[in-house]
């Protein structure tokens, strides 16, 4: 069963959702993120206060490896075949509306998407990513801009264990992601 942080509604016509917190548990200074159920297979990516994820331990950040040491229900999701069932994330981007996460903009021009890797993934490929999602997360790092001491990156492996990656020669564009929102993808 998948269980939503706090109080959410999901719309997916609009592609909207949206969690807020009782007026006692609220704090209005958590930054947001995009997060993740670790422990349900096949759950759509949630708009989620840093201070949710602190709680509850199978909340974490999308675009990692699930912690195990911070959930213990973590599911080996590897072997279910989602397919649809899945909801496609919007945007990589939540920012804090009132009393509630929501999903945003990654971008609002081409300036704002920025060539990144994700350092928390085994053989991450460079891609275009939105340049405020680097000035959040720590495990993104750019030719010039390593990754940071806070993330906690993939194991050191063997770069012949690793594909090569494309050539990215496209340059990165702020589009309209389908979901109502708008992206940074490749050229």
């Amino acid at each position: 069963m998948f269980h939503w942080p706090r109080s959410c509604f999901f719309l997916f016509v609009g592609g909207l959702v949206s969690c807020s917190e009782s007026k006692d548990d609220r704090n209005d200074e958590s930054p947001c993120v995009v997060a993740r159920h670790v422990d349900q297979c096949c759950s759509g990516a949630v708009p989620a206060s840093v201070d949710d994820m602190s709680k509850d331990g199978c909340l974490q950040r999308e675009q990692r490896a699930p912690a195990v040491e911070t959930c213990s229900k973590v599911s080996d999701c590897n072997k279910v075949a989602c397919g649809a069932r899945t909801p496609p994330t919007p945007s990589r981007v939540a920012k804090r509306s009132g009393g509630s996460c929501v999903f945003a903009n990654e971008c609002e021009s081409d300036a704002d998407c920025v060539l990144a890797t994700n350092e928390a993934y085994c053989c991450g490929c460079p891609e275009w990513l939105p340049r405020s999602l680097l000035a959040t997360d720590p495990c993104f790092s750019t030719a010039t801009a390593p990754v940071s001491a806070e993330c906690v990156a993939c194991p050191a492996v063997s770069e012949t264990s690793c594909s090569p990656c494309s050539a990215t020669t496209a340059a990165g564009r702020c589009v309209d992601g389908g979901h109502g929102y708008k992206q940074c993808v490749s050229g």
